[in-house]
């Protein structure tokens, strides 16, 4: 067994050993639509319906987030790997997938495995991220394509971990 001091790169190193489903926060203020991968996805509670989900304190889209009060989560299939892992704007990576179908008027990807359409409930400090609480107030889901997972730091399809 390796024991070392608690660092930053170990702990991530150990996090990563735990594989969790990619997804996409989204949201809209004014015209302008916000998108940020995120690894950090739960169910809070099932009654009331709550989910979080964490964001760095250095991403641009808290803010916006705070300032809309609504977002989605898109839950992704492994086809959509490509147009994650390339650096670029939202609209060149999903714009052609993006929907504006939901509730909260949150963007909402074509192709997702599932979404959930959140009004923010509240943001709390957790160290280095804000910790966002969303009531659901729709969702929608589908089977026909297999999850993109993150794991040791890669996308992967589940059929190959």
């Amino acid at each position: 067994m390796n024991v070392s001091k608690l660092t930053i790169k170990r702990l991530s190193q150990v996090m990563g050993q735990f594989a969790t489903g990619l997804t996409v926060v989204t949201t809209q203020l004014e015209d302008q639509v916000f998108a940020q991968r995120i690894h950090s996805f739960t169910a809070v509670s099932m009654e009331p319906a709550l989910v979080l989900f964490c964001l760095p304190k250095t991403s641009s889209a808290i803010e916006t987030l705070k300032q809309s009060k609504h977002f989605a989560i898109n839950v992704l299939p492994i086809k959509l790997r490509e147009k994650v892992s390339i650096n670029a704007s939202v609209e060149e990576r999903f714009g052609e997938n993006l929907d504006r179908e939901a509730n909260t008027q949150s963007p909402i990807f074509q192709d997702t495995l599932a979404w959930l359409d959140c009004k923010l409930s509240t943001v709390q400090d957790g160290g280095d991220h804000f910790i966002f609480i969303g009531k659901v107030m729709d969702l929608q889901y589908q089977f026909e394509n297999s999850p993109l997972l993150h794991f040791r730091g890669k996308f992967q399809n589940i059929l190959e971990v």
